[in-house]
């Protein structure tokens, strides 16, 4: 029952760490999306476009005028950008690895409750 447990919050965590990703944006007419112009036609209508780089904020021109960065400042939060990115591409890998042992693991006839035990270990830690 234990293993069940363990099981159940370690899918439950992965899933929250999916539905954390990036979606689309939304846009209408007329206005401007990632540098990207969305027509101008007439009539209300949306746009939905994916953007893969949400929240680059400081790219924006108008909010570095209004906070007054510097290039410098921009060039250091692209940096901080890039090593989060990577280090996230680096969490999410070593979670799909852990979740894969798990799998393979209840996957089995007869699962080893102790192997699966200290695996859903391994999975939560890699969360």
């Amino acid at each position: 029952m234990r293993t069940k447990w363990m099981v159940g919050s370690a899918i439950l965590i992965f899933c929250a760490v999916l539905q954390a990703q990036e979606g689309p944006v939304i846009v209408e007419r007329g206005q401007t999306a990632g540098g990207v112009a969305v027509g101008t036609g007439k009539g209300p209508h949306t746009v939905m476009l994916m953007h893969h780089e949400m929240g680059k904020w400081w790219q924006n021109p108008d909010v570095v005028s209004k906070l007054g960065l510097s290039d410098s400042q921009v060039s250091q939060l692209n940096q901080i950008f890039y090593n989060h990115k990577m280090k996230l591409i680096d969490y999410g890998a070593e979670m799909e690895k852990q979740d894969l042992k798990l799998r393979t693991l209840l996957d089995a006839d007869q699962p080893d409750d102790g192997q699966v035990s200290s695996q859903v270990d391994q999975v939560l830690s890699a969360a």
